[in-house]
This record gives structure tokens, sequence and C-alpha cells, in this order.
């Protein structure tokens, strides 16, 4: 710099006092100060709104992506959901995904998740159900009044209304109320019914399964008209008797393999007689 300097000074000693430096001779000299001073390194400018485009753009593509995710996995959920209705008559055997089975007696009502079960053996249940469940992980029955929770066992559930009832035939069944969060533990043989967040505790007269999830009924000392409802429901039939009939009490069997068997199984012990119409039925004495 000092050499330069000096280069400077003489040549400005060089003009007359009164004579300014010509235009190239001041361009030369800027040259020759614009070479003689560092350089500092160069700075490319980004262009402020094109990055916010960018960044924009990106996060919409981000927010869609994620929206679509969402709505395919609200619908594959929804596409897994399995609800099965036992209908008014007979049995209805549910396999599940575990390969548990679900033997349910009319009106009754099943639901549950595909996808959730991998993770969660869970499920809704209503109505009046025998339960074969395999081992594994924890298996649940949430129901309006009641849950139940086991590992592997068979048990019986009954749930309508304002009453729920379970039955512990092998394994142990761990039973709470919804309400008050009250819980029973069931060994086979226990029972328990609960009613208004009270348990009724109660021992099974056998442990074995109930006669109904092999389509047997057994009655005994039974109300005449509820044998009827059982006959009814069972073969999706309508049965007439006259109103007197209904204080008489049965003790007896039938199965529903075949009506008319069942028929003479149920009015022979009390001497009546029975004509078949189509879906109708008439008792007489």
């Amino acid at each position: 710099m000092e050499k330069f300097d000096q280069k400077i000074k003489e040549k400005l000693a060089s003009y007359p006092t009164n004579e300014s430096p010509s235009a190239s001779e001041v361009s030369k000299m800027m040259s020759m100060l614009d070479d003689a001073l560092p350089h500092d390194s160069k700075i490319i400018p980004i262009n402020p709104t094109a990055e916010v485009k960018f960044i924009s753009a990106s996060w919409v593509k981000i927010a869609a992506a994620f929206i679509v995710f969402v709505l395919a996995s609200f619908t594959a959920y929804q596409l897994a959901e399995v609800n099965i209705e036992s209908g008014d008559s007979g049995l209805t055997r549910v396999e599940l995904p575990d390969l548990s089975v679900i033997k349910m007696k009319e009106n009754s009502k099943v639901e549950y998740n595909q996808i959730t079960w991998i993770f969660n053996r869970s499920l809704t249940f209503s109505g009046e159900g025998y339960f074969e469940v395999e081992k594994g992980e924890q298996f649940t029955v949430l129901s309006k009044l009641g849950s139940t929770k086991v590992l592997g066992t068979s048990f019986t559930i009954y749930s309508r209304e304002d009453t729920y009832e379970v039955a512990c035939f092998t394994g142990k069944v761990s039973v709470a109320s919804i309400n008050s969060g009250e819980e029973i533990l069931l060994m086979p043989g226990d029972a328990v019914i609960l009613k208004s967040e009270t348990f009724t505790p109660y021992q099974l007269s056998a442990i074995e399964k109930p006669s109904w999830v092999g389509g047997e009924f057994y009655f005994e000392d039974e109300d005449f008209i509820n044998v009827i409802e059982a006959l009814e429901k069972q073969y999706q039939v309508e049965i007439s008797f006259p109103e007197e009939f209904e204080t008489l009490k049965y003790t007896g069997y039938f199965d529903n393999t075949n009506l008319e068997k069942a028929l003479k199984l149920v009015c022979e012990p009390l001497e009546l007689t029975y004509e078949i119409k189509g879906k109708t039925i008439e008792l007489k004495p």
C-alpha cells in the first residue's frame, strides 16, 4: 500500500495546479485503486420471497399428505368395523380373528374392530352368549352395565336391559361394574348377577356348558308360557293355546332339530294335542 500511495502522489504532482486530470486518467487511477485494495468474499443474496414461497409450498404438501393419511386411516378403520346380530331365532356362531368363538342366542349382538383387535382383544356385547376364548393376551367383553376380562376360558354372559349375569365354566373370569368400578373374580362353577350396581354371587348346579349351546333346552317346573316362547324363537313359528294353559308348569326337554318332535315332547306330558298350519300352530286339550 505504501508504494501505491507514493505512485498516486507522484501522479498527482505531475499535473499543473490549475489542470484537472482527464476522465481516462481518473478511470485508470480508480482501476489501480481497485486492484490494490483487498477483495471481500462475494455474498450472493437470496431472494427472500422465493424462500418463503418454497417453504410454504412444502408445508402445504406435508399438510395435504397428512390429511390424506388421516382420511385413509379413518376409512380403513370404518371398513374394519364388524357388527353381527343373531336375529330372532336359533343360535349364531361367531368366530373371532384369534379363533375364539361366541355362540349367541336370539336378539344378541357383538361388535369389534379387525384392526384394533391385533393389539387389543376387546369387543362390545349385548344379549346372551357362550364364549370360548383362546389363550393369549387379555380378552375383554364390554357391555352396558359391566365388563368381563379373561385370558383363556369359557363362560356365559347375559346382558339385557338392567341385568348383567356372568357364569364361569373354565379358567378365571374378572367381572366389573361399569358404574361403580367394583370387581369380583369368578372361578369355575361361580356365577354372579349385577343389578343396580350390586353383585349377587351364586354357584352353578353343574360346571358344564349350558344345554342351549348345543341347541338343547331343559326346563324344571317352568311356566308353560316361557316354554312356548322358547319354542317359537327356535322354530320361528307362532303358537296359540287357551289362556288357562298359561298357569301350567312344565318339566322336560326339547331340542332345535325337529319341530314335531319338540311339540310332542312338550305337549304329551301335559296331555295336549297340536295342529300345524304352516308357521302357525294351535294347541288344544
